[in-house]
């Protein structure tokens, strides 16, 4: 019976089962768990800024005994690197290293001051982005494209070094950005 059944099913689905093995390679999917609250804290420990990944609201607070908001933001979330300045007057975001080719014109770098000023420079206003390379960790699909390749926080300054060869400074005391070819 088993037998008899094997030689009915097997010339029928062996087509299927080459198709979906040719077609493996071409199938694209990416699924991330969402990001998280988190706390970064200031170079010098004084200061925090408590990401709210759920709502995108942001918290900058003493630290100490009494965890005190001195000031918010708010900003949706995805996995982004958040720095906030020595003093807790300004935060500085610079946006996760993967895009997709449609959105070149989301915030690439964005500062918030306690002020409640924002400024935010775009990613094809920082120049070139690549092409995700063949065997490096990242989103599935063709659409996908990378604009930084580093992020650095030292001494009140965010270095980023865009995949075209620039280099970003941001400082977050003075709120410049320098770009440095």
């Amino acid at each position: 019976m088993i037998a008899s059944l094997h030689k009915a099913l097997f010339p029928a689905l062996w087509p299927v089962v080459m198709l979906l093995f040719m077609v493996a390679e071409h199938v694209q999917a990416t699924s991330f768990a969402p990001p998280k609250d988190h706390t970064i804290k200031s170079e010098n420990g004084r200061f925090q800024v408590v990401v709210g990944a759920g709502n995108g609201a942001h918290q900058i607070k003493q630290t100490g005994l009494f965890k005190k908001v001195l000031w918010s933001f708010h900003r949706a979330v995805a996995f982004d690197d958040f720095f906030v300045s020595d003093d807790g007057q300004s935060v500085v975001c610079v946006g996760w290293k993967f895009v997709k080719s449609d959105e070149l014109d989301r915030p690439a770098i964005s500062f918030y001051k306690a002020n409640g000023t924002e400024h935010h420079l775009t990613i094809s206003h920082m120049g070139s982005v690549r092409r995700i390379r063949r065997n490096e960790i990242g989103p599935i699909g063709s659409f996908w494209r990378i604009w930084r390749e580093e992020c650095n926080f030292s001494k009140g300054v965010v270095t980023v070094v865009l995949s075209g060869g620039a280099t970003v400074r941001a400082d977050l005391k003075t709120a410049k950005v320098t770009m440095l070819r």
